[in-house]
C-alpha cells in the first residue's frame, strides 16, 4: 500500500515513465541490501530461476551455500550465504545486478523486474570481451576504439590487462562499425587460441 501511494504521488509529480524507473530502482535497491544475520552469517537472496543448467552446482562448488524454504511470501528467491567477500553489485540499468567473487570479477548476472515478478541469474563465463552497458567498445580518445578481453567482467588482471587490441580511429558511423566489428573479430581470435573454452560459463573458474 505504501509503495503503490508513493508510485501515484511520484507519477503525478513526474510522469509515469520516470515514476516506473524510481520504483524499480528501489526495488532493486531492496534487492542488494536485503542481508540476514543468521548463525553468525549473512543470508541474501538470489533469482531461484537459473541459467544454463548446472549453474546453482557450480556456484555450490565455488561456496555459496543454499539454505532450504523461500524467503518469506516470495517464490522468486533462494537464500543463500556467499563466501567471504562476495557480494551483490548494483549496474546503471535498473534490472541488472552482478553477483561479484572475492577477486572482483563478475561470477553471475542476477535479473530482477518487480513489476513483472520476474528474475533469473545467468552465470557468466570467467573470460569475455569486456562490456560496457551500450556494446563492446572501449574508447581512448576521441575516435579511438580497441576491444578489451575481461576476466571475471574486470579489465585488470593482476593489474595488466589480460588482452587488448590496438586502438584504431574511426570517423563516420559506418567506418566505427566496421573497426569495432574487425577488433571484435581479433579479440575472439584471440581467446580461441588461448582460452579455447572461454564461451563455457564453467570454464577456468577453478583454474
Amino acid at each position: 500500500m505504501v509503495k503503490t501511494a508513493c508510485f501515484l504521488a511520484e507519477a503525478t509529480t513526474f510522469g509515469g515513465e520516470e515514476a516506473t524507473l524510481r520504483r524499480e530502482r528501489r526495488d532493486r535497491e531492496e534487492f542488494v541490501d536485503d542481508k540476514v544475520s543468521t548463525g553468525g552469517k549473512f543470508r541474501t537472496q538470489i533469482p531461484a530461476k537459473m541459467e544454463p543448467e548446472g549453474a546453482r552446482e557450480a556456484l555450490e562448488r565455488a561456496g555459496v551455500k543454499f539454505h532450504e524454504g523461500k524467503p518469506a511470501a516470495n517464490i522468486l528467491f533462494d537464500w543463500v550465504v556467499l563466501p567471504p567477500d562476495w557480494k551483490k553489485v548494483p549496474t546503471s540499468h535498473p534490472w541488472l545486478t552482478m553477483l561479484v567473487d572475492n577477486h572482483g570479477r563478475e561470477r553471475a548476472r542476477l535479473f530482477y523486474k518487480a513489476a513483472d515478478r520476474n528474475a533469473m541469474l545467468i552465470y557468466q563465463p570467467r573470460y569475455g570481451l569486456l562490456e560496457s552497458d551500450f556494446g563492446l567498445e572501449v574508447l581512448k580518445g576521441e575516435g579511438l576504439i580497441s576491444i578489451a578481453v575481461a576476466d571475471g567482467c574486470a579489465v585488470l588482471d593482476d593489474g595488466e590487462l589480460v588482452y587488448c587490441t590496438e586502438a584504431l580511429r574511426a570517423s563516420g558511423k559506418k567506418e566505427r562499425f566496421r573497426i569495432h566489428r574487425e577488433l571484435v573479430k581479433t579479440a575472439k581470435t584471440w581467446l580461441d587460441a588461448n582460452y579455447p573454452n572461454w564461451e563455457d560459463p564453467f570454464a577456468y573458474w577453478e583454474d
